[in-house]
């Protein structure tokens, strides 16, 4: 097995990019974070212009998002995707 001349652990900078990153992992800097794909009622609903999670289940109920946003999991679960979710809001 061939070593590398200098491993990636003794660059500082490569080490200081990690540490960085764990950082903003571990403190949930939204900024530095992925965007989550599904969001729940609630984060639906501030998404929508500060609705309730209850309107929002009576919109999903009411059938007014296509059926690509709403995502059921299980028989109760319900989330909506937020990047079809945009898309609807754009296309409105």
């Amino acid at each position: 097995m061939k070593h590398l001349e200098r491993p990636m652990s003794s660059n500082p900078d490569f080490v200081e990019a990690i540490a960085t990153r764990v950082v903003e992992l571990l403190r949930g800097d939204a900024a530095s974070a992925p965007a989550k794909r599904l969001l729940s009622l609630k984060e639906a609903g501030e998404s929508l212009g500060g609705k309730t999670a209850s309107s929002v289940r009576s919109m999903i109920n009411a059938g007014v998002f296509p059926p690509s946003v709403v995502k059921r999991i299980g028989q109760r679960r319900i989330f909506l995707d937020r990047v079809e979710l945009d898309k609807w809001i754009s296309a409105q």
